[in-house]
């Protein structure tokens, strides 16, 4: 036998080995001896070099029924089935409540991984809510377009929905697109500007002298709305500024326990000078509920 045609019914060997049973077993221990390798699927009365292939899979060829809406089976086909039980199985285990009538109520654990697939698929399947709901959810978005008075408007009230969009599937690059060009129609609108500064920095996105003028005039203007000083703050830790990041903040040092947002400056700017384990005590105050995925990976690789 040449070699290249023993390595293809070595492979062979391999995959015939994988029967449904033994690749239900992978997630413990092994089926079939110490490797999970089904030697029974062989046919030893064939002599190897005669015929490779019935030696190594002729018993499990002769045994396997292929199924009867098939006009094929194998190791592609076992592989195939048991993903798409697994996933199934993933998306419909209720790992905390029942959510068949509202997909929101769910508790537990907040943010667990089992929690937001079971929840997001509940939703996605649940016809009679979508149904009942009608066009309530986006009533405010279609009522915003409604007002619009020209184009310049519309334009303005799609990009804050499609803004509101973004920060729901926790997308921060485009909330940034979105605000970016927020700003840039309305530069005077505060609120705009200080979301269109806190996720450049947050995604490493746009200039920071743009960005960072924009912060400061924010937080000049309004010296005692904590949440500009606290985007002002990020935006300093984000331009490699911490230490002037943290004394801006040590006037609210004693508020992070009351917002989200003066937590996760203050803890982003101990954690850029130094002072990881009062950083992660600030940290652990936020919910994984008030943090999107890319708050969370920042706070990540800030505690490294």
């Amino acid at each position: 036998m040449k070699p290249r045609r023993l390595i293809a019914a070595m492979a062979i060997l391999w995959l015939s080995a994988w029967t449904p049973a033994a690749i239900a077993a992978t997630s413990g221990a092994p089926l079939y001896g110490a490797w999970g390798f089904d030697t029974s699927g062989m046919d030893r009365s064939v002599r190897p070099g005669d015929d490779f292939f019935t030696y190594a899979n002729g018993a499990w060829a002769k045994d396997t029924a292929i199924p009867a809406d098939r006009s094929g089976y194998g190791v592609d086909y076992v592989l195939a089935d048991t993903a798409e039980k697994n996933v199934r199985g993933i998306l419909e285990s209720d790992p905390q409540s029942d959510l068949k009538s509202d997909p929101s109520g769910v508790a537990g654990p907040p943010g667990a991984d089992a929690v937001k697939i079971h929840a997001a698929f509940v939703a996605f399947m649940g016809e009679e809510r979508i149904e009942a709901l009608g066009a309530a959810p986006i009533a405010a978005d279609l009522a915003d377009i409604r007002r619009a008075a020209d184009r310049a408007d519309l334009a303005y009230q799609a990009l804050g929905s499609l803004a509101r969009l973004y920060q729901v599937q926790g997308d921060a690059p485009g909330q940034y697109k979105a605000f970016s060009r927020l700003n840039a129609m309305q530069p005077s609108d505060r609120k705009i500007a200080n979301n269109f500064a806190y996720y450049a920095a947050l995604t490493d996105l746009g200039s920071q002298t743009k960005v960072g003028k924009i912060a400061e005039d924010n937080f000049t203007e309004e010296p005692d709305n904590a949440v500009y000083r606290s985007t002002f703050a990020f935006v300093l830790v984000w331009k490699g500024q911490a230490a002037r990041a943290l004394k801006l903040m040590e006037p609210l040092a004693g508020e992070w326990k009351k917002s989200p947002a003066v937590a996760f400056a203050y803890g982003a700017a101990l954690a850029a000078v130094g002072r990881k384990p009062e950083a992660k005590e600030v940290f652990d105050s936020l919910s994984p509920r008030e943090l999107s995925p890319p708050e969370t990976e920042w706070i990540r690789r800030a505690l490294r």
